[in-house]
């Protein structure tokens, strides 16, 4: 592989890398908020029919 090779390959990989250090830790931030609150939801509805 020549050093060119590797320099494209390199702007290749670029875009995708840098959207994915950008964004990843905001989304999984929401990810795990999602699944905190439907975890949250199902226990109260589980505690409320309980309770009935």
């Amino acid at each position: 592989m020549s050093d060119q090779d590797d320099s494209r390959r390199a702007d290749h990989d670029s875009p995708w890398k840098m959207a994915l250090e950008s964004y990843f830790e905001q989304k999984s931030a929401a990810f795990c908020d999602s699944i905190l609150r439907m975890n949250r939801q199902l226990r109260q509805r589980k505690a409320s029919a309980l309770q009935v």
